[in-house]
């Protein structure tokens, strides 16, 4: 660990021109793994924020409006029952638009569970857009105002 940075050792194989397997050993530092042991932990809401905004770069989404869509549907309260007790979770995701884009996605995505709801809206939000599926939330963060008038 030279001038005390955390170095991590990666050890790939490549194959040259000639067909020969040659090692490659690189040397790279691990930058923001440690904590120190007086740092806080997390609190779920940053833990939330966090995946969120890292799997809607990873999907191609736009970060922040993924952020914010999930503040205006729940607060970002992955337990947050919604419109009689229809919509659930962090997206506010009813049974009927969930099983459809299940379908669509070919995937068994768990509604009860904030990160497969946030992969879904993800997916839904980059393919899709937000204005029929979130359409009051996409209106108030577009506008910055619940005057239906304004939209």
């Amino acid at each position: 660990m030279p001038n005390g940075r955390v170095m991590e050792e990666s050890i790939s194989f490549h194959r040259t021109l000639s067909g020969v397997w040659v090692t490659v050993s690189e040397w790279r530092e691990i930058v923001g793994v440690i904590k120190h042991a007086n740092a806080k932990e997390p609190t779920l809401e940053e833990i939330i924020i966090n995946y969120i905004q890292k799997t809607a770069g990873f999907h191609g989404a736009d970060e922040e409006f993924m952020v914010s869509l999930a503040k205006c549907e729940s607060g970002l309260n992955p337990e947050a029952v919604g419109d009689k007790g229809k919509a659930r979770g962090l997206y506010q995701w009813w049974e009927k638009s969930w099983k459809h884009y299940n379908k669509i996605y070919k995937t068994d995505l768990n509604r009860d569970l904030w990160i497969d709801q946030t992969k879904l809206s993800i997916w839904v939000v980059r393919d899709y857009g937000a204005e029929k599926d979130w359409y009051n939330c996409y209106n108030f963060i577009r506008t910055g105002t619940w005057d239906k008038k304004k939209w």
